[in-house]
C-alpha cells in the first residue's frame, strides 16, 4: 500500500478517499485496502455502541412502561443520529440479508390497502420520509400484535412468476429505486432480452442503516423498517402491473430484499440465482442518495463483484 494510501487510513468520509485517490491516482487496491479497514473498524465501533444502546433503551423501555398512561406521541424523546447505532456491514448479518433475499415466495400486494403515501415515488423519498417525519411515523402505544404483523410482512420479499430453476433462456436482473436512472435500465434490459424465453429479476433494496440509525428500541426498529418496505412495495408496483403484458406469462421475479448495503446484497442474488447480466442505471447529479455514501458507486462496485456482465445505462 502507498505511503499516501495509508496516511488517510484513520479519515472516515469516503469522498476524502475519492478525491485524494482520483488527486494521487491511488490503484483501486489501495482504495479498497482503506474501504476494507474502514469497514472492520465501523464493525467494530458498530458492535460497542450497540451494546450500550441495548442497555439505554432498556432503561427507556422501563421508563415508558411506568408512565404509559401519560405518555404520547408529544412526549416521544428527541431523537438524534449520532446518538444511536451507526450502520454496518458485519458478516454474519451479511449472509443473513443474502439468504433472506429471496426466500418468501408470497404475494407482494397481500395487504393492499395499507400503502405509503402516494407522493413517495423513490427510495430516496421514501428514506427522507422517515428522517424529517419519524415521530408521526413511530407510536410507542403499538400492540404486540401489530408489531408481530409487521415483521411477518417484513419476511414477504419476493414474489415468483414461473420457475426460475428451469429458465429457458437467460436470466437478466435490474435493481429499480425509482429514479429516472433505474427507469432508463427498466426499458433497456427489456429491449435486450428475449421475452419469450428470458427471466427478469426486479429488485428494489430496502435499507437497514436508517432504522437502526434513528430507533430508540428494537419496537421502534421494527415500525421503520416497515414504512421502507411498504414505500419499496409501492415503488415496485408499477413495475408488477406491467410486466405480465411485456414478457411471456410465468417469466418475472419481483424481489425487495432488505441489507445494509445494496451492491452487496445485489451481488449476491446475482450469484444465488446464477445471473446472466445485471443491469443498473448511472445516477445524474441530482438523483443520487444523500443518505449514503460508499467508496465506489453502484454501477463501479457491482461490475466487479457481481461475477456476471452488468450492463450500465
Amino acid at each position: 500500500m502507498s505511503a499516501i494510501a495509508a496516511k488517510i487510513l484513520g479519515k472516515h468520509h469516503e469522498h476524502v478517499y475519492r478525491e485524494v485517490g482520483h488527486r494521487h491516482r491511488l490503484s483501486y487496491a489501495d482504495l479498497d485496502a482503506l474501504l476494507d479497514r474502514e469497514e472492520k473498524q465501523l464493525a467494530a465501533d458498530h458492535q460497542r455502541q450497540r451494546a450500550q444502546l441495548t442497555t439505554a433503551a432498556a432503561t427507556t423501555t422501563a421508563a415508558v412502561d411506568t408512565n404509559d398512561s401519560l405518555v404520547g406521541d408529544h412526549d416521544h424523546p428527541k431523537r438524534s443520529s449520532s446518538s444511536s447505532i451507526e450502520s454496518s456491514s458485519s458478516g454474519s448479518e451479511d449472509e443473513a440479508d443474502w439468504h433472506a433475499g429471496g426466500e418468501h415466495e408470497e404475494d407482494l400486494l397481500l395487504e393492499l390497502e395499507e400503502t405509503t403515501q402516494e407522493s413517495i415515488l423513490t427510495v430516496t423519498g421514501a428514506e427522507d420520509h422517515l428522517v424529517h417525519d419519524i415521530d408521526h411515523i413511530v407510536h410507542v402505544d403499538i400492540t404486540d400484535e401489530q408489531l408481530e404483523r409487521m415483521k411477518r410482512l417484513l419476511h414477504v420479499n419476493c414474489l415468483h412468476r414461473g420457475d426460475i430453476e428451469r429458465v429457458r433462456g437467460k436470466r437478466w436482473m435490474v435493481a429499480v429505486d425509482g429514479s429516472e436512472a433505474s427507469k432508463r435500465a427498466y426499458e433497456g434490459v427489456l429491449r435486450l432480452m428475449d421475452p419469450a424465453l428470458d427471466h427478469l429479476l426486479v429488485v428494489t433494496v430496502c435499507d437497514k442503516n436508517l432504522p437502526r440509525r434513528f430507533a430508540l428500541c428494537p419496537s421502534e426498529e421494527t415500525q421503520l423498517r416497515f414504512e421502507l418496505w411498504k414505500a419499496a412495495r409501492h415503488i415496485l408496483k408499477p413495475y408488477i402491473d406491467e410486466l405480465p403484458n411485456r414478457l411471456a406469462p410465468n417469466q418475472y421475479t419481483v424481489m425487495v430484499p432488505s441489507a445494509w448495503d445494496a451492491r452487496r446484497m445485489l451481488c449476491n442474488l446475482c450469484k444465488r440465482y446464477n445471473t446472466d447480466t445485471l443491469c443498473v442505471g448511472k445516477h445524474g447529479k441530482g438523483e443520487h442518495n444523500h443518505h449514503h455514501h460508499h467508496l465506489r458507486s453502484l454501477h463501479s462496485y457491482t461490475q466487479k463483484h457481481a461475477g456476471c456482465h452488468v450492463i450500465v445505462f
